[in-house]
């Protein structure tokens, strides 16, 4: 399934992608399934790190970088197979640091508890990522009290900084 990253100012295509991380298939077997399917042991951590310099090695990286926009506008990607998507939120959040909050907006929950488990196997401190779980489809007004929890939880943890990858639906 495609998916796009909205960010703005340039656009990466899956062909770009392909140029490095398909020519090792190792690579290419961890992008094409999502990362749910790896239990990640030392070695596959540090595959994934592997994997997120491979992308950023690309010159269409060093684009989106340079174009990167400021806060507020976007820059849409699309085209993105399995969890490349996820991977390139993940290097960009690697590359600004602490300078920049991500939010990704999945279309369902199931969408966005695969960006969830697939951000936390790629970044270094899988606690800098959570979701921030819908109130909707519950078919009451008031959101069921374990969600309501979890809700006013992760909101505490972006407050305090310590998520800064944000999933949401």
């Amino acid at each position: 399934r495609d998916h796009t990253i909205s960010v703005m100012g340039a656009n990466i295509y899956p062909e770009d992608l392909e140029q490095c991380l398909y020519q090792d298939t190792e690579l290419a077997e961890i992008t094409m399934k999502p990362a749910m399917e790896n239990a990640l042991s030392g070695d596959e951590a540090a595959r994934m790190r592997r994997l997120l310099d491979a992308l950023e090695s690309l010159p269409v990286f060093a684009r989106v970088v340079n174009t990167f926009p400021s806060p507020g506008s976007r820059l849409t990607i699309a085209g993105l197979p399995g969890s490349s998507d996820a991977a390139l939120a993940a290097s960009l959040a690697r590359r600004e640091g602490e300078r920049r909050f991500f939010v990704i907006v999945a279309e369902t929950v199931p969408d966005a508890e695969r960006w969830l488990t697939d951000l936390a196997s790629l970044v270094d401190d899988p606690q800098a990522v959570a979701l921030y779980p819908p109130r909707e489809g519950f078919g009451e007004i008031e959101p069921h009290l374990e969600v309501a929890g979890e809700r006013v939880e992760t909101l505490e943890h972006v407050a305090h900084g310590r998520v800064r990858l944000l999933v949401t639906t």
